[in-house]
């Protein structure tokens, strides 16, 4: 039976999906960084770092990474601010009358991890200090680098799709269950991503 998005009540929307369930982002709980720190892998960093950015109130970006020629593994990798450096100026933008706004600002912030000969990541180098203001903690989840759909919302996300509802009512309706726009861990353009793979087919 097919169901129709112009047809369903705020009250069937309910009934069809348990939205209440919908998890946000966890409190983070994580000791600072400090040089020495080890990880089983570069994505265990990455993860840390971001978590730890969350909590300060910035976002990060994947920048150089080193890979061991005959085998392919990461040697070393950064990870900095995402306001390091500055947004490359390409022909097409000079041709647009709007510019868009630059929002990086060459900070220096980052991580430098290298693996060892335990096969474990340790972090070489450090750089605490930004050269802008920090995000305030109720914000931070909105970041470019913070910003997960989590799983039970991709479960729902799915499951609106697969009952015929457009992906606007969808993302409308887990914010109205979440308290808001401004209490998701994602925006509407990045629940259209979910849906790409779909829109275009196998």
């Amino acid at each position: 039976m097919d169901i129709k998005s112009n047809e369903l009540p705020s009250s069937t929307i309910e009934t069809l999906f348990d939205v209440s369930q919908v998890d946000h982002f966890p409190p983070m709980h994580f000791n600072p960084i400090n040089l020495g720190m080890e990880f089983n892998s570069e994505d265990e960093a990455y993860e840390y770092y971001n978590a730890y950015a969350r909590e300060i109130g910035f976002s990060i970006r994947k920048e150089y990474v080193n890979r061991n020629k005959k085998l392919g593994y990461v040697t070393s990798r950064k990870f900095t601010c995402f306001k390091e450096g500055h947004r490359e100026v390409k022909k097409q933008d000079v041709l647009v009358k709007t510019q868009r706004k630059e929002t990086r600002t060459d900070c220096l912030a980052h991580i430098i991890i290298r693996r060892q000969s335990n096969g474990k990541y340790q972090i070489t180098d450090f750089e605490e200090n930004h050269n802008h203001p920090l995000a305030p903690k109720p914000c931070t989840h909105m970041l470019p680098s913070q910003r997960k759909i989590t799983e039970p919302q991709s479960y729902v996300l799915d499951l609106a799709d697969d009952s015929g509802l457009p992906p606007k009512l969808a993302f409308e309706m887990i914010s109205r269950e979440s308290g808001g726009r401004e209490s998701l861990g994602f925006t509407s353009r990045d629940k259209k991503n979910i849906y790409a793979p779909s829109a275009r087919g196998p």
